[in-house]
């Protein structure tokens, strides 16, 4: 368009107006400054996040804006503060907004643009598949191919496929296919992949039918004129049938006979795993035979055809090995199976033997059977004898037999018996009891007397020697043990004691022991000294010593509890003193003693401790005396003074309970007498709390 020169002019005198005017105000009004123009963008799925999916944008502007420009990061464009965009595909978008307005100041104003982004994200939709397949119905028998199509109703890009049977058969194709050998019910199962993750979808079930398999199996047991046959159903069908019997077609030659098996149908009406033993075969030879099973239909299944054959007859090798061991009246038969023959399986194996018949059998000797070793011990045989031994062995083909040993027994060798002379016991003082132990017989028995000698001066005993002798005149053929009293003794006198045996070979000879019978006299009691460190637990400790006991000794860091206190004894000295006299030999004098401690616990002074003297008579019986002179027995059954076992008092003691009282003492009795025969052991310190 062209303008006039008037309108131009006209035009210029305006301008030249408002410059004017501008130039009046700016002289006149203060230059503020203008805020910087930005925006914040927000956005609003209108239905869904999905594909197509229709957003609301809002800009919210600060300053002079004068301009929205929207880019929706898919080519589509909008203005203004406010607009809306349907998005048709599945992404991440970035949205740029353009904000154009004016910054600086009021008297300088600058026009700017800038550009704001944000992020729409547009999700794909999930997949609707629908799975169908070619299988026409349920009635097709394998082998059969399936095909299975899937359809999807929505416009998703799949990334994946997996296809998974109820078998455990996979496939990654789109539209794959399966073939099937086996009939039964199955399902199949597909998972799809898209950007949204994975979507799994199942078909409905289907049957492929099928017909039972019958396996004839491998006969077992297989011997001469027997064999077991065997069957298994491997397969029951689709769906399962009903089946009306089961078993074998044996095959002889032009021959074939149906044996037929009894409760092979299980409770569905289908055959177990069956089998039939067969008798009456002819040996080595071969049959064959397989399985069939009749389905209610008539039809018949029949399994592979198998052969097999009868064992042909071979009797065990056996060898009868050297007789080893061979005594008196014995001898240990030997015998070795090199083959087990056919069939293996030895129903019976072991020796014959006989002292007449040179050439032993089961029929004309006398048999030993073996279970699982190969040699036997045979007994009670003459001596000096001449036996025949043979080995045997029967199987199913018969009785197999050896090589003919012989062996001789021994004559025994001439031999004295042995006999033990043991500890003379209960010696009193006129009496005593003798002690032996005929361990051997020897040879030849019986042993026809046995006994003892015995002098009070000589040591070198024989049957010819000594004052005297306690025998017996008896036919002993096994060892025996033998006591006897003697009586009349003198009273403390040493007497020397050795046992003797006779048989048919000799006399022999025991050891030669002493002993010493009691005395009326109180023994000399001569003082004992053990010095050492002592300590032991539980607050008991033990000297050892004899006769009249005289302890020093020391004890150091003993951990034992008295009265809840710790006691250190650092060193103690115990002495007891006795004075006797014979005839009535009283206790006289005292027991006295005494004991230095640690300053810390005075222990052994404590109102709980108890110092006991431990005695012991001849025979070997044990009584404890206490500081005040009185006996004290340990309790029934036991034999010590423990910390678990405190001695008792009874208020009389008699020889009745124990030896060492010859009669009955009051209890004020005992604290006085001093019995004949005791020494003094050993003393007891026992702390009680």
């Amino acid at each position: 368009m062209k303008l006039s020169l008037s309108y131009k002019l006209k035009n210029y005198a305006i301008a030249s107006l408002l410059f004017a005017a501008t130039l009046l105000m700016n002289s006149c009004t203060k230059d503020e400054p203008l805020p910087n123009i930005s925006a914040v963008i927000t956005s609003t799925f209108t239905d869904s996040k999905e594909a197509p999916a229709k957003v609301s944008f809002t800009a919210d502007g600060v300053g002079e804006i004068e301009k929205y420009e929207w880019n929706f990061g898919d080519g589509g464009t909008g203005q203004g503060k406010t607009g809306s965009y349907t998005y048709k595909q599945a992404s991440k978008y970035t949205v740029i907004l353009t904000i154009t307005g004016d910054e600086g100041s009021k008297k300088s104003r600058q026009t700017v643009s800038k550009k704001i982004t944000h992020e729409v994200t547009v999700e794909e939709p999930q997949p609707s598949i629908t799975i169908s397949t070619n299988f026409l119905n349920n009635n097709q028998l394998i082998p059969t191919t399936v095909t299975f199509t899937a359809t999807n109703s929505r416009p998703v890009r799949i990334l994946s496929w997996e296809w998974t049977l109820s078998d455990g058969r996979k496939s990654n194709e789109e539209n794959p296919s399966f073939t099937f050998d086996k009939g039964g019910e199955y399902s199949i199962t597909l998972k799809v992949t898209t950007s949204r993750g994975t979507f799994t979808f199942t078909a409905n079930a289907f049957g492929v039918n099928a017909l039972p398999k019958v396996l004839t199996k491998d006969a077992t047991d297989i011997t001469i004129n027997s064999a077991k046959l065997w069957a298994s159903l491997t397969e029951a069908g689709f769906p399962i049938p009903t089946a009306i019997k089961a078993g074998f077609y044996l095959i002889d030659g032009t021959t074939t006979r149906y044996i037929s098996v009894n409760n092979a149908l299980g409770t569905d009406n289908l055959p177990k795993d069956f089998s039939a033993t067969l008798d009456g075969l002819a040996a080595d030879r071969a049959y064959s035979y397989y399985a069939a099973i009749e389905l209610a239909n008539r039809q018949e299944i029949k399994g592979e055809t198998k052969t097999f054959r009868t064992v042909k007859p071979v009797l065990p090798t056996i060898n009868t090995d050297a007789v080893t061991e061979i005594a008196i009246s014995s001898g240990r038969l030997n015998l070795t199976i090199t083959d087990r023959g056919i069939p293996a399986a030895i129903s019976r194996y072991g020796f014959v033997w006989s002292a007449s018949s040179t050439v032993p059998t089961l029929a004309n000797a006398t048999a030993i059977d073996l279970t699982s070793s190969t040699s036997s011990v045979l007994q009670n045989l003459s001596q000096n004898t001449t036996y025949y031994v043979r080995a045997f062995a029967i199987n199913m083909a018969g009785t197999a037999y050896g090589n003919v040993v012989t062996f001789r027994t021994r004559t025994p060798d001439p031999k004295l018996p042995t006999v033990l002379t043991l500890a003379v016991t209960n010696i009193a003082d006129k009496t005593a009891k003798l002690n032996l132990n005929l361990t051997d017989v020897g040879f030849p028995s019986p042993v026809t007397e046995t006994g003892w000698i015995f002098s009070t001066t000589n040591s070198n005993l024989t049957i010819d020697s000594g004052n005297g002798r306690y025998w017996w005149e008896n036919n002993y053929t096994s060892p025996t043990a033998l006591s006897s009293d003697m009586k009349d003794l003198q009273s403390g006198t040493t007497y020397y004691i050795r046992s003797y045996a006779t048989n048919a070979t000799g006399t022999s000879y025991g050891e030669t022991v002493s002993f010493k019978t009691t005395g009326l006299s109180p023994k000399a009691i001569p003082d004992y000294t053990a010095e050492g460190t002592i300590c032991a637990k539980e607050g008991q400790f033990d000297v050892g010593g004899k006769n009249n006991l005289k302890a020093e000794g020391s004890m150091t860091k003993c951990d034992f509890t008295v009265r809840g206190g710790r006691c250190v004894i650092k060193s103690m000295k115990v002495r007891w003193g006795f004075s006797t006299f014979f005839g009535d030999a009283f206790l006289s004098g005292g027991m006295v003693w005494t004991a230095e401690t640690g300053t810390s616990v005075d222990c052994i002074n404590g109102s709980n401790t108890i110092i006991y003297l431990k005695l012991q008579d001849v025979n070997g019986n044990i009584v404890y005396l206490n500081r005040n002179r009185e006996f004290i027995f340990p309790k029934s059954g036991q034999s010590a003074i423990t910390s678990a076992n405190l001695p008792y008092w009874k208020d009389t003691f008699c020889s009745t309970e124990k030896s060492i009282l010859n009669t009955c003492l009051t209890a004020q009795q005992a604290k006085d007498f001093w019995i004949r025969g005791f020494k003094v052991i050993d003393f007891v310190v026992y702390w009680s709390e």
